[in-house]
């Protein structure tokens, strides 16, 4: 609880100290190098961070938060397949991860796939986060030249949100993708 606290508190230097306290004491503690590696994340030392999480998840496969934060540490070093494979990872583990469909729509080529991830964040994501979910759908919906889909996501993302001038903006280019020219 005290690493959890210290990450909290973005006192992520002090967290990284506490966690390889833990470590020396118990070289196979699966949380501790989790925490470890989520405090080198924070200070952007994403090759420590997946050298923890890889020791982590070698020891707790089952640990599906590890395979998310390897999954962006990865995405941060522009490494997209291993981190495709890790959010993968992290969804089949625990379906629950809003995350991880986050950042697995992220890696999503296909516009299908970013649309059926995005949906999956939208259902197990904490309230609060819809809108941002919402507009990145749309834009899915958009490559995929469904914008009824793409118009309906936008609106709902406005009445979530409606001080937020890029939801405007990008409601005007669905509006503007299908025709509508007076709804832009």
């Amino acid at each position: 609880l005290r690493l959890q606290a210290l990450l909290m508190l973005q006192r992520n230097r002090e967290a990284e100290d506490a966690a390889s306290v833990l470590i020396d004491k118990s070289p196979v503690d699966a949380n501790a190098l989790y925490w470890r590696g989520k405090a080198r994340f924070n200070q952007k030392n994403f090759a420590g961070a997946i050298d923890d999480l890889d020791r982590s998840i070698a020891i707790a496969p089952g640990f599906a938060y590890a395979y998310y934060v390897r999954g962006i540490s990865h995405q941060m070093l522009e490494q997209l397949e291993p981190a495709r494979l890790d959010a993968e990872s992290a969804t089949r583990r625990d379906p629950t991860l809003c995350e991880a469909w986050r950042l697995r729509a992220l890696g999503s080529a296909e516009p299908t796939e970013k649309v059926a991830h995005y949906t999956k964040a939208l259902a197990t994501c904490p309230p609060g986060d819809e809108a941002a979910l919402l507009q990145k759908r749309s834009t899915a919906h958009l490559g995929l030249k469904n914008l009824v889909e793409a118009m309906k996501d936008i609106d709902d993302a406005i009445q979530r949100a409606p001080g937020d001038a890029e939801l405007h903006y990008q409601r005007c280019v669905v509006a503007w993708q299908g025709q509508n020219r007076e709804g832009a």
